[in-house]
């Protein structure tokens, strides 16, 4: 785990948060944990399928 692991989790959680709050979608609909590693997220070159 990277250093700025944890500031990712709390992003994810929040972005989590506010886009059931946007789209009325329940929360389970989510996974709970960021599914992207910080490497992955930061890649220019890298979208998720």
């Amino acid at each position: 785990m990277t250093p700025s692991a944890p500031a990712t989790e709390r992003g994810y959680v929040k972005a989590a948060r506010d886009a059931v709050i946007e789209t009325d979608l329940d929360r389970y609909l989510f996974p709970i944990d960021c599914p992207y590693q910080l490497k992955q997220i930061l890649d220019d070159d890298w979208l998720p399928d």
